[in-house]
């Protein structure tokens, strides 16, 4: 998404698969799915002559009143809660149980780290699967999230923003049977860090046994 935006107007998938490094396979899917949230515009060029006219996405730039929003509320429960992160990762589960209530708890028997990536994605992260490390041995995940959609807000107040999404995380995974997550805000540069810290089985499913 960052890339999308920092180009400037309408991109193709060759052009955003050179500036992320990213195989074109990749960056469609990633794109495809924003485009579902509404994020991402997709349109087809107008072919020049011959040949298979081609993809354009743009980003669809966020309201700034919802960002405003967002730091506002934030900061509000920050000054209110006695323990700011407990109320903000419960805040987490109900938005996911808002999801379940919508509909939109998705196939409940493909493997919880797929259904995780997928979720990220559709709420605004940018998960790169092939930057999740798992430990043979222990089942452990990290997934590295390379966009926030409420990153202002989270720069402010990380200790509430980034444990609503925690919250939000567990909660998609009690779907799956298992809730165990951390979440590691801002680990690297221009990344933070979601590690799934139950065992996950062959498939992905959370193995609490």
């Amino acid at each position: 998404m960052q890339a999308l935006v920092s180009h400037g107007g309408p991109a193709k998938i060759a052009e955003l698969s050179a500036i992320t490094k990213l195989h074109g396979n990749t960056v469609r899917e990633h794109l495809n799915a924003l485009a579902k949230t509404g994020l991402v515009r997709h349109r087809v060029e107008a072919p020049l002559g011959r040949g298979r006219p081609s993809s354009l996405f743009e980003a669809v730039r966020a309201h700034q009143p919802t960002t405003e929003l967002a730091v506002a509320l934030a900061a509000e429960l920050s000054d209110a809660a006695s323990d700011p992160a407990a109320a903000a990762v419960r805040a987490g589960r109900v938005w996911a149980a808002m999801d379940r209530s919508d509909g939109r708890v998705g196939d409940t028997s493909r493997p919880a780290l797929e259904q995780v990536l997928q979720r990220l994605t559709e709420h605004g992260f940018v998960p790169l699967p092939q930057k999740a490390t798992q430990d043979a041995s222990s089942g452990k995940v990290d997934i590295h999230l390379r966009e926030c959609p409420m990153l202002a807000a989270a720069r402010e107040q990380p200790e509430v923003v980034c444990n609503v999404h925690l919250g939000l995380v567990r909660g998609w995974l009690e779907d799956h049977g298992g809730t165990a997550a951390d979440l590691e805000p801002f680990a690297g540069s221009g990344y933070c860090t979601v590690r799934l810290t139950d065992t996950l089985d062959s498939s992905g499913r959370a193995d609490n046994s």
